[in-house]
């Protein structure tokens, strides 16, 4: 039974990973429901009936095949439905041409070192003295100042296009990347460049999400009122996944060091987090380490908002804290596939389009199979401070994540494991008093200080860890691979990992 319902959620995502690629229409879809429709009831009618399906073999193969084939149909079916075409067709014909819309910042602002990305839920369109109602959403880039809050009334005055369908830089590079498509994963089907932004109105949104925004604004500005720069910006990263103040010069040397995921707020980031506060607190009973860890991850999660991105990784990595306070891997696999499902239930775009989805699953899936296998590697370690289930957590992960962040960036860092080992074992404690400082400040200087000076120093030594590796030569290569071969590569992966499972498991 179990085998059959992990059947169909690797059909369901492969037919949702065909279709992200390929569209042959629904017929092509019901083709699949209705082969595999077929293949199940050839299984349940003639199975003990036919010389052919006598073999155990041969009825598992027609069974599963047939369970795939529906679930892929279905998959499919779901991935043309992910989207309202209202909403994805609403600004088709004022296409390239001077229009005026009224709409509500959606999302907290992404503010970069040259603009600021807005996120905007529209609700008019303004033609001549007339409101037209208008629903969709827009990605608009702007100008740094003014500045704009989550839940601002704005009104727009530019010309809206549609994405781009590739996009070079950070999230593009090492391979084409359907800009069109990561847009859409959020909804977002339109883009306008530096248009007029008026605001027309405050506090708008959701009451709860603007609450949650404005106390991760409050709380930040407060930090840096007690770390110096870039202390601060790489405290704000870390806690709260607020990078951009770090700069470019810093955060390209997080990038060559390998260690970028510590101050990106993604579902690599999460896991990887919660696995090193999880191993800080092996000192604690199971019951306490396990709910302070993922006490540490639900207000992690709020504190950024509760975006659909924190959400996911952040159930992921509680999967994880599970699973290593049962010890019930193999039921809490079924766990994470079960979740996934669901995930891609409500959003199928992310199994393709959103890199912090995939690099989440594939953290999780090393610290779950990969880590217990390694730790036999670092026997020659101290266990004292975790830092051997440090070590064996980092190249767990970076095993499993190193490849797809390979192809999504075109870059490997080959020091990548090193700068982790220095690092991972280090950010518990350095959460914990860069947190703490900030909470701190808000009864003054005097009190936050024994636990700013401590984060300060800290904080340094990771910037220095990074500046030193940075360095090193030929520390990061750039190296462009497709995708088959990272699927071969995952492929061999999966098998070497079955083999040393099974040989474990029979000794």
């Amino acid at each position: 039974m179990q085998r059959n319902f992990l059947v169909c959620i690797a059909g369901f995502a492969g037919g949702i990973w065909f279709r992200s690629f390929f569209d042959l229409g629904w017929a092509f879809a019901f083709f699949l429901i209705t082969l595999g429709a077929v293949l199940s009831a050839c299984f349940f009618v003639f199975h003990r009936k036919t010389d052919l399906l006598k073999s155990d073999f041969n009825r598992s193969v027609l069974c599963v095949a047939g369970l795939f084939l529906i679930a892929a149909g279905a998959g499919i079916f779901r991935f043309d439905h992910s989207g309202d075409l209202l909403r994805v067709h609403a600004l088709d014909p004022y296409l390239e041409r001077a229009i005026i819309l009224e709409g509500t910042v959606a999302d907290e602002p992404d503010v970069r070192m040259t603009h600021t990305n807005l996120t905007v839920e529209t609700t008019h369109l303004l033609v001549g003295e007339d409101r037209v109602p208008l629903a969709t959403k827009i990605r608009v880039v702007t100008e740094q100042y003014p500045e704009f809050s989550y839940g601002d009334g704005i009104r727009l005055s530019g010309n809206a296009e549609l994405p781009g369908m590739s996009l070079g830089g950070e999230e593009g590079a090492g391979r084409s990347f359907n800009y069109r498509a990561y847009l859409a994963k959020d909804g977002v089907y339109y883009q306008m460049f530096r248009p007029r932004v008026e605001k027309i109105f405050s506090r708008g949104g959701n009451p709860v999400t603007r609450a949650l925004f404005s106390l991760k604004h409050t709380y930040l500005t407060t930090l840096a009122r007690v770390l110096p720069e870039p202390h601060a910006s790489l405290a704000g990263g870390i806690i709260l996944g607020a990078k951009e103040a770090l700069g470019d010069e810093v955060l390209n040397t997080f990038r060559t060091a390998g260690i970028i995921h510590i101050v990106v707020l993604s579902g690599y980031n999460v896991t990887i987090i919660a696995e090193a506060i999880g191993r800080a607190l092996v000192f604690l009973p199971r019951t306490a380490g396990l709910g302070i860890s993922a006490a540490s991850i639900i207000l992690f999660a709020l504190m950024t908002g509760a975006g659909a991105t924190v959400v996911r990784a952040s159930l992921m990595a509680l999967l994880v804290l599970l699973a290593r306070a049962t010890g019930r891997v193999s039921e809490i696999t079924t766990a994470l596939f079960i979740a996934a499902f669901f995930m891609l239930l409500a959003n199928p775009k992310i199994l393709v389009f959103d890199p912090s989805f995939q690099l989440s699953f594939l953290a999780t899936m090393g610290l779950l199979f990969v880590s217990p296998l390694v730790t036999r590697f670092f026997l020659w370690l101290p266990e004292r401070w975790g830092i051997r289930d440090a070590a064996s957590a980092t190249l767990a992960t970076q095993i499993f994540v190193m490849p797809a962040l390979v192809y999504m960036t075109g870059t490997f860092s080959a020091i990548a494991f090193l700068a982790n080992l220095l690092v991972l074992p280090l950010m518990p404690v350095t959460m914990f008093f860069s947190f703490v400082s900030g909470i701190s400040a808000f009864f003054g200087p005097i009190a936050s200080a024994p636990f700013s000076f401590v984060a300060t120093a800290l904080l340094g030594y990771i910037l220095k860890v990074a500046e030193i590796l940075s360095l090193v030569p030929f520390a990061a290569v750039s190296l462009r691979v497709s995708f088959f071969v990272v699927f071969i590569v995952y492929a061999l992966l999966c098998m070497i990992l079955f083999a040393l499972t099974k040989n474990k498991g029979s000794g």
